[in-house]
């Protein structure tokens, strides 16, 4: 027997579950936000409610969580995020809000990921981009 008709997935141990990662930049200097904030506003039904911020983990140079790690020419990492309260044995879908001061929310959708022993499904790794209240109201820097 080749084992063509051998489960590849039979004698695996662990289903991998993998946080949604995001990256938020202002849109005015296209620099990081290092300090927003999260609000889960749109969760899949039948599951239980994830915690209303996400559970954000700033991801600095580290890769874990799915996390970008340090860039390749040792310059400053992006201020990323794995949102590691959305992570979840089947993957499945969200809203998030993201918000800064001075600057309009912005309202994105991301997915939490699976792996390992099932059917792998990747985690959203998503760029936000927050634009400056029209009132003037962020000093801009």
């Amino acid at each position: 027997m080749q084992g063509d008709g051998v489960d590849a997935h039979a004698d695996c141990g662990a289903i991998v579950i993998s946080p949604p990662v995001v990256t938020i930049v202002y849109a005015d200097t296209a620099s990081p936000v290092c300090n927003p904030t999260f609000s889960v506003v749109d969760w899949p039904d039948g599951g239980p409610m994830a915690p209303v911020d996400g559970m954000p983990y700033a991801c600095g140079v580290t890769t874990d969580f799915g996390c970008p790690g340090a860039l390749a020419d040792g310059g400053a990492s992006p201020c990323a995020y794995a949102l590691i309260g959305l992570a979840r044995p089947q993957a499945s879908t969200y809203g998030l809000q993201v918000s800064q001061a001075g600057y309009a929310p912005a309202v994105v959708s991301v997915m939490s990921g699976v792996g390992g022993c099932v059917s792998e499904a990747p985690a959203s790794h998503t760029m936000v981009t927050l634009h400056p209240l029209a009132d003037g109201s962020s000093d801009g820097g």
